[in-house]
């Protein structure tokens, strides 16, 4: 009888540790030397036929943002905050497929007015001013 209360209190006790670490947003994981293939534009996936990529190096942001490129500086904090900061961008006119210029635009201002990310199971999550939210998976 004893036996068993003292495995049963381990157990409750010992639970929330163990699964505290189950599935938990890493605020402060490193994004430097890591790229990304957007999922999700704040709540609709890209257009077929598109890609749209971010890679984070050396304090430096660049990407394709389904046209044109995308380049310019970054910085984090350790509490999840995420700043870009003069993003600027080439200024190429695609035609097709239908509607990626506005996609285009859509994307970079959510990119621009990011405050905060996560970085859970190899996909990393930008919230930005506005409801913005960006999904991407980790790129091959």
């Amino acid at each position: 009888m004893h036996k068993k209360l003292l495995i049963g209190l381990f157990v409750i006790l010992a639970l929330p540790v163990l699964l505290s670490g189950c599935g938990e947003p890493e605020p402060s994981a490193s994004l430097d030397g890591t790229e990304w293939v957007l999922t999700s534009l704040n709540g609709d996936s890209p257009l077929q036929g598109t890609e749209i990529t971010l890679a984070f190096d050396d304090g430096e942001a660049s990407g394709s943002a389904g046209c044109n490129t995308y380049f310019g500086p970054y910085t984090v904090d350790g509490a999840g905050g995420l700043t870009f900061h003069g993003l600027a961008n080439t200024e190429m006119a695609c035609l097709e497929p239908e509607g990626i210029m506005e996609q285009e635009t859509e994307y970079l201002q959510t990119l621009r007015s990011a405050t905060r990310y996560t970085v859970t199971d190899g996909q990393l999550e930008i919230l930005a001013d506005g409801g913005g939210v960006l999904v991407y998976r980790r790129a091959p």
